[in-house]
């Protein structure tokens, strides 16, 4: 792609299971983006570990015992370098470049810090109610909603195989339709538009696979950049990663 060059994905470790994982990847190999993973380590875990009496509940054994600092922060390094390893192993499968970096910092000064306007940030569902209703997670999707990058939500279950590249376009200028073509060009593929204004667009359940999408287009609403319930509706519904573009390009 011409309009961006790193694909920005991790910040939560839920991000860090496999099935995520290969699905960024194919993302990162798609738009011919490099893959910057970031695992972030949140120093409020650690200062609330030192609190005095903090106790933790042990599901092997079913008890509770007051929390081992050392021990959370070898767990915490142990869950980096996993991190790390399938980042490494799966972008080196499909021959994409890849970089992971550790970072120590609140989930939203992380992606302040690491997220630039060229960089396209990823924002996967967990699959566990727990952790899509936990903290770090709710930090994590507000600061993504509010960032000036581009970004692409991946569905918490895709669909494999091709697909036409959809643009859902506004208007006929609107940039998703000259990327959509781009992209589509790049992998021989198929690009589509659909007018995002009409409610046809939404009927796509009956569709044959070979109709169906491999990747989703569309640029936010000036009025709406921090509302993300309707795209993540919609990557459910449609079970392919959708490319949030910002209303207007953003310089560095």
């Amino acid at each position: 792609m011409i309009t961006y060059s790193r694909l920005v994905f991790g910040f939560h470790q839920a991000a860090f299971n496999t099935a995520i994982v290969r699905q960024t990847v194919e993302a990162a190999g798609l738009l011919d983006l490099e893959l910057h993973g970031i695992f972030v380590r949140d120093p409020e875990l650690m200062g609330a570990a030192r609190l005095a009496g903090l106790r933790e509940y042990r599901l092997l054994g079913n008890r509770v015992e007051a929390m081992d600092i050392g021990s959370l922060a070898e767990s915490i390094e142990a869950a980096a370098r996993r991190a790390q390893d399938l980042v490494e192993t799966e972008a080196a499968q499909k021959k994409v470049r890849s970089r992971f970096e550790i970072l120590t910092s609140a989930v939203g000064e992380a992606i302040h810090a690491a997220a630039k306007a060229s960089d396209i940030v990823v924002l996967c569902q967990p699959d566990s109610p727990l952790e899509r209703s936990s903290e770090p997670y709710r930090q994590f999707l507000q600061a993504v909603s509010q960032s000036k990058s581009a970004v692409l939500l991946l569905p918490r279950r895709s669909r494999s195989g091709g697909g036409r590249i959809l643009a859902l376009a506004r208007t006929p200028e609107d940039r998703s339709i000259d990327i959509a073509r781009q992209i589509a060009e790049r992998v021989h593929g198929q690009a589509g538009v659909e007018d995002m204004r009409s409610p046809q667009h939404k009927r796509h359940s009956t569709k044959k696979p070979s109709e169906r999408e491999r990747l989703v287009i569309a640029t936010r609403d000036p009025g709406n950049n921090k509302l993300f319930s309707q795209w993540l509706e919609l990557i459910g519904e449609r079970q392919a990663p959708v490319l949030l573009l910002p209303s207007e390009p953003e310089a560095d």
